[in-house]
């Protein structure tokens, strides 16, 4: 059976490609997402922005899966904030639970969550969205916290990627925008040496696409990993991504939605 997962960065903030308002766009690109993962296992989104009112077109758009949010984030306290969301079918979940990293203080832009599904099988799925590396422009306290941010958000990745090198029990998924494009220092750590945790769903031939603004020219930053102990098991079998690039081509997002898949009994 073929259980698919999708990633897709919003771009809830600084929306400028169009006129069309928040509430209206949000709307369509969970229109974009059924209509290209109908009954997807896992959606991950990244660049949720606004309160209740939002996570209720959310929760009505997608009634049949569990919606979790990052720990701490209040709707309507934190309106401002950049977040991270997970979507969970419910026809996939028996129980679920969140985890958290060893970072300080309230931290939106990742979340992580533990599923076992009705067949018995475990997954972690941790969707992050990482800082970008290049503030150039912003004042220097700014750089200086989101440099620092990035730096803790990619040392305990790595670190959680790792404690499942060699989990069998678990299948551990990372996925979301990653701001680092496949030669990045961060993203070898992750995939590219020969003791790497993860491996990175995406074809050869498309670690040269873009994820974001133009898929043939734009910079990769966007990906589905799983643990490499995945492709030894008999539990899944992951598959390629697929880069799909209506969001951008129809002016919704600025970044391109991941479609992964994988395998099971």
């Amino acid at each position: 059976m073929k259980k698919t997962i999708v990633t897709l960065n919003l771009a809830g903030y600084h929306w400028t490609r169009t006129s069309e308002r928040w509430k209206a766009r949000l709307t369509n690109l969970c229109e974009l997402i059924k209509e290209t993962a109908n009954d997807a296992f896992i959606i991950a989104l990244q660049e949720f922005i606004g309160g209740s009112k939002y996570i209720d077109i959310l929760q009505e758009q997608f009634a049949g899966y569990h919606l979790v949010t990052p720990v701490g984030y209040d709707p309507d306290a934190n309106k401002r904030s950049a977040v991270n969301l997970i979507l969970i079918n419910k026809n996939d979940c028996e129980h679920y639970s969140t985890r958290t990293l060893n970072l300080s203080g309230e931290n939106f832009l990742y979340n992580y969550v533990q599923i076992e599904t009705p067949a018995g099988r475990f997954f972690r799925v941790l969707n992050a969205h990482l800082p970008q590396e290049d503030n150039e422009g912003r004042p220097d306290w700014y750089q200086q916290k989101r440099n620092l941010l990035r730096s803790q958000m990619e040392k305990e990745i790595i670190a959680t990627s790792a404690f499942f090198r060699t989990e069998q029990d678990i299948q551990f998924i990372l996925l979301g925008d990653m701001n680092a494009t496949p030669g990045s220092a961060f993203i070898r750590k992750l995939t590219g040496l020969p003791d790497s945790p993860l491996w990175n769903a995406t074809r050869t031939e498309d670690l040269d696409s873009g994820t974001f603004i133009n898929i043939t020219f734009g910079r990769h930053l966007d990906y589905i990993f799983f643990g490499r102990q995945s492709l030894f098991t008999e539990v899944i079998d992951p598959n390629y991504n697929e880069i799909i690039g209506a969001p951008i081509t129809r002016k919704l997002s600025d970044h391109a939605m991941i479609l992964g898949s994988f395998n099971c009994a």
